[in-house]
């Protein structure tokens, strides 16, 4: 909700805290964990935090391929992964840039 008003700050710190309760409580596999990390990646790219980003980017990438390892998954993680893989290599790209 506060990074649809613009509020970036706070959803980086909302989300923050709902990774922290994930990983505490949900499986390394979890499609909600990868979700988040990559909610968490966006919000920073928001505010500039590039490097933060990327690794947040990265691990959502870990936890779908550690599913993709476990199971048979619909379609929509194969999607997933392939976005957030696409936004991985955009922002490399703007730090090269900046």
């Amino acid at each position: 909700m506060f990074s649809s008003q613009g509020n970036y700050h706070q959803a980086l710190e909302d989300f923050q805290e709902c990774l922290s309760l994930q990983l505490k409580h949900l499986p390394p596999h979890s499609r909600l964990l990868a979700e988040t990390h990559y909610h968490v990646a966006t919000t920073l790219c928001y505010v500039e935090q590039y490097s933060q980003a990327i690794q947040h980017y990265n691990s959502s990438i870990k936890v779908i391929e550690t599913r993709l390892g476990n199971e048979f998954l619909p379609l929509e993680t194969n999607i997933f992964t392939t976005v957030a893989v696409l936004h991985l290599n955009f922002f490399e790209c703007c730090l090269i840039l900046a």
